[in-house]
């Protein structure tokens, strides 16, 4: 989890936003994995770990908003993130 994720927890638990506008959390699922361009990639399956710890994140941070239902979520209509929730929104562009 990266400092983008704690600020959306901390919008979310302290400073109480209602509507949250999310673009860029892909979690590592959509190939920015190059071995030769990032040192802590040396092998594939430190790759296969970062993208699994991804998919892991991913249900974490959609629990997190199902169990946050007073501030509404809106993503681009290609995340990958799908909370079963009446505060997660899709943003067509």
């Amino acid at each position: 989890s990266g400092s983008g994720l704690l600020a959306v927890i901390y919008f979310v638990n302290v400073l109480k936003v209602k509507n949250i506008y999310i673009f860029g959390f892909d979690f590592y699922q959509q190939g920015m994995h190059n071995l030769s361009m990032i040192d802590n990639f040396k092998t594939e399956e430190s790759i296969k770990v970062h993208i699994e710890d991804g998919k892991k994140s991913i249900k974490d941070f959609e629990n997190f908003i199902e169990n946050n239902k007073e501030t509404n979520f809106f993503f681009p209509k290609n995340t990958n993130i799908s909370a079963k929730s009446s505060n997660f929104n899709l943003l067509d562009f």
